[in-house]
């Protein structure tokens, strides 16, 4: 079963703060950690330009939730997040649905019509019942040819 979270980041001010060549190690650095795990892998996407809730977001593919539980262990307290540089605003899981896991559909047959003063099968064109002579309530209010 293939799960998926997708941890929304929001970066700190403290980030920002520092020089560019700073900042390029630090991303070394992390990139490293999060690559290091052969059951998960991530990618991480810039969202600070479409969005002011979070600046980046993970979407991290995994079998095995410890497996994913144990990389944002280590991340938690990588110095990128124990900085603190950034967190974890949020995160969003679900898992993939196959299509053969879902029952086959039953056929659809229209219910039948049936009186409803004595319980005769009525035909979808009856504008009176053949068994009791009421008016069709199907047909109540829709006027003749």
């Amino acid at each position: 079963m293939e799960l998926v979270a997708v941890v929304q980041v929001s970066l700190e001010p403290e980030w920002f703060r520092l020089d560019l060549p700073e900042r390029k190690k630090w991303q070394r650095d992390l990139l490293q950690a999060i690559t290091a795990s052969e059951e998960v892998s991530c990618s991480w996407f810039d969202a600070e330009a479409w969005t002011g809730k979070f600046t980046d977001f993970s979407l991290c593919e995994f079998e095995d939730l410890d497996s994913y539980n144990s990389l944002w262990g280590d991340l938690r307290r990588h110095p990128f997040l124990s900085t603190p540089f950034a967190f974890a605003s949020r995160v969003v899981m679900g898992m993939e649905l196959a299509a053969e896991s879902f029952p086959e559909p039953p056929p659809l047959t229209p219910a039948p019509l049936v009186c409803t003063n004595c319980g005769h099968h009525l035909k979808a064109i009856a504008k009176f019942c053949g068994g009791c002579g009421s008016v069709n309530a199907y047909h109540q209010g829709v006027p003749g040819p």
